[in-house]
This record gives structure tokens, sequence and C-alpha cells, in this order.
């Protein structure tokens, strides 16, 4: 199951696909489209947008802080700066939420 959320257009998309290949993003995506695609960690996903270069790629930051987690668990303490830079963005968010701003706001 493919999920495609785009909430500046308020729209959702499933595709059910037999198939995790990026052949699926490719036929999903418009040649011409532009935007920011956030993704989790599957390693198809930098060859499957490196050849789109109006597509920005970026990694869900909970996925990130997950291995990011594991890293620290195994005592891979070069990990704990950037677990202690992912707090703080979530605090920013759960702050920009308590508050209620707008997409605008948080800008």
């Amino acid at each position: 199951m493919w999920g495609y959320h785009a909430p500046h257009a308020k729209a959702v998309v499933f595709e059910l696909s037999p198939s995790r290949s990026g052949a699926n993003l490719h036929d999903f995506f418009p040649e011409a489209w532009a935007g920011v695609v956030p993704t989790d960690g599957a390693k198809m996903y930098p060859s499957v947008f490196k050849h789109r270069p109006t597509i920005v790629h970026i990694e869900c930051h909970a996925h990130l802080r997950r291995y990011v987690l594991d890293a620290n668990k195994s005592d891979e303490h070069q990990a704990l700066p950037l677990l202690k830079d992912i707090t703080a963005l979530y605090r920013i968010e759960r702050q920009a939420k308590d508050r209620q701003l707008t997409r605008e706001q948080r800008g």
C-alpha cells in the first residue's frame, strides 16, 4: 500500500501495488511536478528521486529518530547530538500545536 498525502491540497491517495518498486513513484509523480517528498528510510528512495531535480527528498524525522535511538543504545555516542536536535524539533512542533498556530504562522 502506497500512501500519498498533499496537505496543502487537502488530499490523500492510497494506491495498492504488489511491489515496493521505485517505478510506482515514477508513475505517480508527473515529470513536471515539483515539491518536497518526505519518506521513510527505504533504500530505494534516493535512487528514485536523484534524476528529478524538482523533487526534494527528505526522510521522516520519526524514522530517523528510531535509527538514532538504536545507535545511542549501542553505545554509539556520536549520535547523541543528533538526538538532541531531533528532540528540539519535536519540542518546537509541540509548542506550535499547543498554540494552535496555522501553517502560515509556523512558516
